[in-house]
């Protein structure tokens, strides 16, 4: 008992004494008899090897010298499955609910987190008990990070990749033009409409004024009711946003109010009047290629999408890379921004027989060396402050527009504008397709809305919420 005491309080400071040890890079080498996790095999099943795994594994599936460096010195081994999104999906919950263990370290989202619960470990004893301080601390994240990796109050998960909602735009246009960089939705719209240009005459348009995602299914949904939100409104009655928020209240869905309807014939009715005629069907492929290609001046999106499009930009040398700029999201007439928010997280199956490791393998994820990594390829999308206000992403994206991103991480984002509840892509489809027929003009958004209003509902009557 004291002697296993005494491991977990050296463990947990990250010291191991040694005759004739050295501090290493990601923390201090245990030997390998005596730390729990050494010799162990994690296998992690993500998806996003090139946008989020490259700085660990290159194209060809081999290992980077850093994933290697951190398997040397925690004698961890990593093997990683990568698949296609909604595969990932699918395999992590057959593994968790059919208890088998095939994977112990599982990429999640913050609207399936509800789903894996009950069947993947709380973290509140590991970060007690066996934290690597070298690694991270939790006051590396913002608030709104953490909360997105909680259920009812415990946390589940760490983030390692995220995004919040920004105004993607042409600098060039905005300065041709005459235009300041909108602040609120009417600026916005205003904005929005000069930039809808006839360049050559010809009476057809070549630049739109906005561009996004309008394909049916769950696309839409991120940003359309981050619009609705701005409005004032929220999918359940009260903003009930969680399992147990809707039980207790019995909350009924209210995308049929005035403010959800207001929010979101602002997204659709932008992209419907402003937009390619082709965005009813558009996801943030094509709407990523219209802005890339110098066809759209303003694009409400994922900040994350603000380094991607600047690398695209440089490839096809359209126009100036530099002049892609990042802005918070406009603010709607319920003093709220628009919102359009992701965080992807891992958490550990509560069947594996390797936990210990796998935290090894999470600490990793979250922390500073392998964030670093992704942040000098310039990525953008680090959940870590630390990380966003380095000198690295300042030198690579420039400081101001770091500045805005930290601004709209630590105070802009409300991640409770969308519910953490199991039915949650059941429901965003419903909802993504509300907004796609709306874009095509095949309903009004009225109808829409009502139509979808009804089948929430019934969504989670059969979940037992109204019982």
């Amino acid at each position: 008992m004291k002697k296993d005491l005494l491991k977990r309080v050296v463990v947990s400071m990250g010291v191991v004494l040694l005759l004739g040890s050295t501090i290493m890079t990601f923390g201090v080498r245990a030997q390998e008899k005596k730390a729990p996790w050494a010799g162990k095999t994690v296998k992690v099943l993500a998806y996003g090897q090139s946008w989020c795994f490259h700085p660990l594994i290159r194209k060809d599936g081999t290992k980077t010298p850093l994933l290697l460096e951190f398997e040397r010195n925690t004698g961890v081994r990593v093997d990683f499955e990568f698949y296609d999104e909604d595969v990932v999906r699918t395999k992590a919950m057959l593994d968790l609910a059919s208890h088998t263990g095939q994977y112990d370290l599982l990429a999640s989202e913050v609207w399936l987190l509800p789903g894996f619960a009950g069947y993947i470990e709380s973290l509140e004893s590991y970060i007690r008990d066996w934290q690597n301080p070298e690694y991270f601390s939790l006051s590396d994240f913002p608030a709104a990070s953490l909360d997105a990796c909680r259920w009812k109050g415990r946390l589940y998960s760490l983030p390692i990749y995220e995004f919040s909602a920004g105004t993607i735009y042409r600098k060039d246009l905005l300065r041709k033009y005459g235009i300041e960089v909108p602040v609120d939705m009417e600026e916005f719209t205003q904005a929005v409409k000069k930039l809808t240009l006839d360049t050559n005459g010809d009476g057809e348009t070549d630049i739109y004024g906005i561009t996004g995602r309008g394909r049916k299914g769950e696309e839409p949904t991120i940003t359309a009711t981050g619009y609705a939100w701005a409005y004032g409104g929220s999918w359940f009655e009260g903003n009930a946003h969680t399992t147990y928020e809707i039980e207790e209240r019995k909350a009924k869905p209210t995308v049929n109010t005035p403010e959800f309807i207001a929010g979101y014939e602002k997204y659709c009715g932008l992209l419907r009047d402003y937009g390619d005629p082709g965005q009813s069907n558009w996801s943030y492929v094509e709407a990523n290629k219209a802005f890339s290609e110098g066809r759209a001046a303003f694009y409400v999106d994922a900040t994350t999408l603000h380094f991607v499009l600047r690398d695209i930009v440089r490839e096809t040398g359209r126009f100036d890379p530099d002049d892609v700029g990042l802005a918070p999201s406009p603010v709607g007439p319920a003093g709220r921004h628009v919102q359009s928010f992701w965080s992807f997280q891992f958490c550990i199956n509560q069947d594996s027989e390797v936990k210990l490791a796998a935290w090894q393998v999470l600490q990793f994820l979250a922390s500073q060396q392998f964030q670093e990594a992704g942040a000098k390829l310039g990525s953008n999308s680090s959940p870590r402050l630390d990380i966003l206000d380095s000198e690295v992403l300042k030198k690579i994206l420039g400081a101001e527009v770091m500045a805005t991103l930290i601004k709209i991480k630590t105070e802009f984002t409300q991640s409770e504008y969308m519910p953490l509840v199991p039915e949650y892509a059941e429901l965003c489809d419903i909802l993504g397709t509300a907004a796609s027929i709306v874009i095509s003009g095949e309903k009004t958004t009225k109808e829409a809305l009502e139509d979808a209003n009804k089948a929430m509902y019934e969504v989670m009557e059969i979940g037992g919420y109204y019982r």
